[in-house]
């Protein structure tokens, strides 16, 4: 990519509600195939989906980081599923990326916020 973004933070910032509360996480909402080109161009490697099995999906994320070598993890949060498990199983993804550049997301950037909390 001749362009690429110099950060992988720089690289996503046109997703929805895009934020970095850590180094080397970049939370938000559903990110286009362009987008997460352009993230692992800046140096991206991991990708933590939070959507549940039944949202709608706009791409084949899972394929599209295949392709570009990023791991892809989905931990499902939906209404009733929210408890100590799923929390702990987010955390420890997330715990698991450090070091290297995450993208943290929902659909909408919400339920990552939320998700985080506990990190603090």
């Amino acid at each position: 990519m001749a362009n690429a973004p110099g950060t992988p933070y720089e690289a996503l910032a046109g997703i929805p509600n895009a934020f970095q509360p850590l180094t080397d996480v970049v939370t938000g909402g559903q990110p286009t195939e362009a987008q997460l080109e352009a993230f692992r161009a800046a140096g991206g490697a991991a990708v933590l989906d939070i959507r549940s099995p039944d949202e709608p999906r706009a791409l084949n994320e899972r394929a599209v980081t295949q392709r570009l070598g990023l791991s892809y993890q989905v931990i499902p949060v939906a209404a009733g599923t929210v408890g100590d498990q799923t929390m702990n199983r987010i955390l420890e993804a997330v715990r698991q990326a450090r070091g290297r550049p995450l993208l943290f997301h929902c659909a909408s950037g919400n339920r990552v916020g939320a998700a985080l909390i506990p990190y603090f």
